[in-house]
């Protein structure tokens, strides 16, 4: 009976064994930058180590969105091979936080299961102005409180045509934008409210719009915009 005993137990650790998941270790998981007003984009490097006994095949890699690609020497890594994930991230016009998550999905060369491990770019295209707040927001049957984003220009920038724009034209605030004598802004956000005058959420469900402040920046008059949040949340 001991020995049926033992023989199990050596058999259910020999099967977890190979049920472990591999993974590539990453040097450094996140990816961090400033980049400078007059760049347009940023390259940033992912480099990691096979620390495991067995080769790592990497199977897929997902970048979320077509701003930002990826390239590899090869897909195959041998145990105590190093090698470096190249990623390019395109901020096309936008300025202020860069946040991306990157998927990546590894098997070891004999298994048939994969992992999901993810790196994260966390940078900041400089931008030439300062926002009060990226974010307001109410909670669904609240009143609707006007809330107010103060814009200001940085001090040296030359910024012109600063606008705000609503690209999806979105039924759920009002929104208006103010001059302020010393430059800037100031962007005052309305909720919709239901028949009983208090913030209506989207039958039921969270709204989350995004809006943009457009804007050239000089010498090059070049067309950027940054972006800022209007959230209703679920009581």
């Amino acid at each position: 009976m001991i020995a049926r005993i033992l023989t199990a137990v050596a058999a259910a650790l020999i099967l977890a064994s190979g049920l472990e998941a591999v993974e590539l270790t990453f040097k450094t998981p996140t990816a961090t930058f400033q980049a400078p007003i007059e760049v347009t984009g940023q390259d940033v490097v992912f480099a990691f180590t096979n620390e495991t006994t067995e080769a790592i095949l990497i199977t897929d890699i997902q970048t979320g969105c077509g701003c930002v690609t990826s390239a590899l020497e090869k897909r195959t890594y041998l145990p105590g091979e190093s090698g470096a994930l190249q990623v390019h991230v395109d901020f096309q016009d936008r300025t202020g936080p860069i946040k991306k998550i990157l998927r990546i999905r590894v098997r070891g060369e004999k298994e048939t299961t994969e992992t999901e491990q993810r790196i994260k770019i966390d940078g900041v295209a400089t931008t030439p102005l300062t926002l009060s707040s990226l974010t307001v927001s109410w909670a669904g049957g609240q009143p609707p409180e006007t809330k107010e984003i103060l814009v200001s220009i940085k001090e040296g920038m030359d910024v012109r045509d600063l606008v705000v724009e609503n690209p999806l034209l979105s039924p759920h605030f009002k929104i208006e934008s103010i001059p302020r004598p010393s430059g800037g802004l100031i962007v005052r956000i309305t909720p919709h409210s239901d028949a009983g005058g208090n913030v209506s959420l989207n039958d039921g469900r969270e709204i989350q719009q995004s809006f943009y402040l457009t804007y050239k920046y000089s010498p090059q008059s070049v067309g950027k915009r940054e972006r800022f949040y209007a959230i209703v949340y679920r009581p």
